[in-house]
């Protein structure tokens, strides 16, 4: 940092590393020029370093309360993804809760918007510097992923083998029909498959040896289960299948 005199006080001014050298004057006048345009824009030159973030994500859990975001986004001039933490109050950053969600409806999922935000160097997220790091973090939450349809089936199954043998018709449960055992023992069936294959992505990763394409297979397989899981269980529960409220009052 070398220092120029102007009217009797030193200024400093910055030389080196591309920077064109000018006086605090000249500065001051470029970035009245800059804000002249936008304001915006000049008080992200009036910063030493940083990040402008623009873009947007749908789909995100919890957003709309978060204190702290994590961002990954691709930088323009490596082209490789990079972390990001982000304030909730940050300028230029506008969360919005999607309204008349009927599934996951206790998460409040919603809508992410990035307008130029400024995230300075000291925010950026250490060890994430491409996607290979990224996927990473991705990898173990596609586990993750995978076991929440394990454990929803295991629930559907245990409703329904419960209301089989407490609901009775013709003088016997439900459960004593083998229409309906056949039903349950294809759930249960699928029930421990998922696990077996969501236990195995636990034991590969834990030796170090899943891969991307584990999680992900894994993770496509499981979450498939469901559907027809459910659709068994609704065929079980009859009408009360599409009731929201405790069968019991119903058995």
């Amino acid at each position: 940092m070398n220092g120029v005199y102007f009217q009797g006080m030193q200024v400093d001014v910055i030389v080196g590393y591309g920077c064109p050298g000018l006086s605090i004057t000249a500065n001051a006048f470029a970035t009245a020029e800059i804000a002249r345009v936008d304001a915006s824009c000049s008080t992200f030159f009036l910063v030493e370093g940083g990040w402008v973030l623009e873009g947007q994500k749908q789909w995100i859990g919890n957003n709309t309360f978060a204190d702290v975001l994590i961002i990954f986004a691709r930088n323009t001039t490596t082209n490789q993804i990079n972390g990001f933490i982000v304030k909730k109050n940050a300028p230029g950053l506008t969360a919005t809760k999607i309204e008349n969600k009927f599934g996951l409806r206790i998460v409040q999922n919603g809508d992410i918007l990035l307008n130029k935000v400024f995230v300075p160097d000291e925010e950026r997220l250490p060890g994430v510097n491409s996607f290979q790091d990224t996927n990473k973090v991705l990898a173990v939450s596609r586990v993750m992923v995978a076991w929440q349809p394990i454990g929803l089936c295991m629930g559907v199954y245990d409703m329904c083998h419960r209301y089989l043998k407490e609901r009775k018709q013709f003088g016997a449960p439900f459960a004593a029909f083998q229409i309906n055992q056949g039903k349950l023992v294809r759930m249960l069936g699928n029930v421990q498959a998922m696990v077996l294959i969501g236990w195995r992505l636990c034991k590969l990763y834990e030796a170090g040896k899943m891969t991307p394409g584990h999680a992900s297979m894994g993770k496509s397989w499981i979450t498939l289960r469901p559907r027809e899981i459910v659709a068994l269980g609704r065929e079980l529960l009859g009408g009360n299948g599409i009731l929201s409220v405790d069968l019991k009052f119903y058995i």
